[in-house]
């Protein structure tokens, strides 16, 4: 394909369709779009190999910096990901705990409300059962604000990525 060929505007291909817009992931011309047959899947079908670029030549430093920049994306994307998925399981957790800590109040305030029915080491257990269930869900709180800031920085990171990629051009 020459580099030139970015100049013509063809509205319909050689089999006399419309062609599409796609986007190359080629090293050399990584990002940039171009028109080609609606029949195109890549080099084993050109459709009627009409080919024409949309955008112009990059220069050589964005040829350089682009990839970079995608792969840093695809990494924060896949934390991301990761993030999300741990924020999930912390929130099941904390629900589970909190469920758990509901039914030993319970069955603290039973204790509590008929005096004698449990001997004073059973309340001693359950007082502490309690104690400890409360120091698990506060670790838990924690961790789900430790990670919530972090999918938001992430995020972040991405949009400034991205940003920078297309007011860079």
């Amino acid at each position: 394909m020459s580099s030139n060929s970015y100049i013509r505007d063809h509205r319909y291909c050689y089999c006399g369709e419309r062609p599409v817009i796609r986007t190359s992931w080629t090293s050399d011309n990584l990002g940039c779009r171009f028109r080609s047959c609606i029949e195109y899947e890549g080099e084993e079908n050109p459709g009627c190999n009409f080919f024409s670029w949309v955008d112009p030549p990059m220069c050589r430093r964005s040829t350089e910096i682009i990839p970079g920049l995608l792969r840093k994306s695809n990494v924060l994307r896949a934390e991301n990901e990761e993030l999300r998925e741990e924020n999930i399981r912390l929130v099941e957790c904390k629900k589970k705990l909190e469920l758990e800590m509901s039914d030993w109040q319970r069955e603290l305030k039973s204790a509590e409300m008929i005096p004698g029915l449990l001997k004073r080491e059973e309340n001693i257990r359950l007082v502490e059962c309690k104690k400890k269930l409360e120091l698990e869900i506060s670790d838990w709180q924690r961790e789900l604000k430790s990670a919530k800031k972090a999918k938001f920085w992430l995020l972040m990171g991405v949009v400034t990525l991205f940003l920078y990629m297309f007011l860079k051009n």
